[in-house]
């Protein structure tokens, strides 16, 4: 019965890769009956409901626009997650299982409360790393961890880096291993590490030739130093942005990576000493508050204008990324990453985010 919950389960996963919702639906319907027969079964083997909590859990995650649908869903994973640890309180499934619908409900997010939501995520980042602990072989725990290490002001991109690292070393075929390549490619760029930042990459475009986040990152890469100037980098780097585009399969994400690759190349542009062709570039790369709601277009055009030897409209970039993200004055007073540590001891930069402590 489980087995057969089980491969229910798989049936749907592939079923809605191929962009079949009904019969998704109809399987992931199957697949829950199927284990709750067997949780009926034996009322003490923790597997079934765990398998139904992660049923939960996806039902969620594919709730994206519906948050009473995605709470439902949450709070129905939750108590599944609960029966299996009465089970066993020490079940590192089922703990990898709450810590994630723990994360993801703070993600959403479906807590306002500030204290609620801080509650929220220790509590899920304190399961996660039980999980691990219990079984050192746990790759989804790290996996999990790897990003939520990325919102936790105490975890520096090391911990982030090691997390990701460890998930893919646990289980390199990890259901979202592409999203942990692209966090590793993203988090080693950020330290400057770049020849890492570009094994990362590679091996994302190796895996998931179709992916458009493995050619952005190679775009990424040439707006730094790793990456030698010489006359045709701008016509690659174009040739990338529209490749860029036409992978994206949603037609918002298309959007913001319209604008997104266009800042991008105008940092190639910069590079490659046509400066006056990347200001205008940036000056007509208008940016669609709806398209980019958190204003990140901004974060990345103050670095390209550094580049472009501009340090007045970049300071003006962080100003408007501020503005929506205040709780990022710290990170640009206390620890500029190289993007701005060329511009940070300027006056006009310590206006805005102030003197380090």
């Amino acid at each position: 019965m489980y087995q057969r919950a089980l491969q229910a389960r798989r049936r749907g996963d592939s079923l809605y890769k191929a962009g079949d919702a009904t019969g998704y639906s109809t399987q992931y319907a199957a697949a829950d009956s199927l284990a709750g027969i067997a949780e009926q079964l034996d009322p003490r083997w923790p597997d079934p409901p765990v398998l139904r909590g992660w049923l939960s859990y996806w039902r969620s995650r594919r709730a994206t626009d519906d948050p009473g649908q995605a709470g439902v869903a949450l709070d129905s994973g939750m108590a599944r997650a609960g029966r299996a640890l009465a089970i066993n309180k020490d079940d590192p499934d089922a703990l990898q299982l709450r810590g994630d619908l723990e994360y993801w409900r703070w993600l959403y997010p479906l807590e306002s409360d500030e204290a609620k939501r801080k509650a929220l995520i220790a509590s899920a980042q304190a399961d996660l790393e039980r999980s691990k602990e219990l079984n050192p072989s746990q790759a989804g725990a790290y996996a999990t961890l790897s990003h939520l290490y990325a919102n936790q002001p105490d975890k520096s991109m090391v911990d982030v880096i090691l997390a990701a690292t460890l998930a893919l070393e646990k289980d390199a075929y990890l259901a979202n291993a592409d999203a942990v390549l692209n966090r590793l490619a993203h988090a080693t760029y950020d330290l400057g590490q770049f020849p890492d930042a570009d094994k990362w990459c590679h091996e994302g475009q190796r895996r998931f030739p179709r992916d458009y986040r493995f050619v952005e990152c190679e775009l990424l890469l040439m707006t730094s130093k790793y990456v030698p100037v010489d006359q045709t980098l701008p016509a690659r780097a174009w040739a990338l942005a529209d490749s860029v585009v036409s992978l994206t399969p949603d037609p918002s994400d298309q959007r913001y990576e319209r604008l997104y690759t266009r800042v991008l190349v105008a940092g190639v542009l910069a590079r490659a000493g046509l400066v006056d062709s990347a200001r205008s570039l940036l000056r007509n790369t208008k940016v669609d508050p709806e398209v980019d709601p958190s204003h990140d277009l901004a974060f990345t055009s103050a670095f390209i204008w550094t580049l472009a030897g501009d340090t007045a409209e970049a300071i003006n970039q962080i100003k408007l990324f501020l503005v929506v993200n205040p709780g990022a004055v710290t990170e640009f007073r206390d620890n500029p990453n190289w993007w701005f540590r060329g511009i940070s001891d300027d006056p006009r930069y310590k206006a805005v985010v102030g003197s380090p402590r």
